[in-house]
């Protein structure tokens, strides 16, 4: 599923708190993720970004992915995450994951 689904949903609920709606890397408004990005060799031409290109991601990456995204936006703040079908998976392996936090 990607973000189309929510498009219903989003301003009824932004009218009383923050709302955030993304697309996984790969998916929807998404591009896919690429090779670490850490160690890149610094070529960011086209040819390079097409060749470097994933295959879909772990639930690791994703929720590494989420939780990066979730501390860029949000911060620390309490959270209440949404998700449907695989993404109702990546949330509660989120919350497993960081259940600390």
């Amino acid at each position: 599923e990607t973000s189309d689904i929510w498009t219903l949903v989003e301003p009824a609920l932004s009218t009383f708190t923050k709302v955030c709606v993304y697309d996984r890397a790969g998916l929807g408004f998404s591009d896919r993720g690429y090779k670490n990005t850490s160690a890149y060799t610094g070529d960011f031409s086209d040819e390079a970004k097409a060749r470097d290109k994933l295959m879909p991601s772990t639930v690791e990456r994703m929720v590494d992915d989420l939780h990066h995204l979730i501390h860029q936006m949000i911060g620390t703040s309490p959270i209440l995450l949404v998700g449907v079908d695989y993404s109702a998976f990546i949330a509660r392996f989120y919350a497993q994951v960081y259940e600390e936090q």
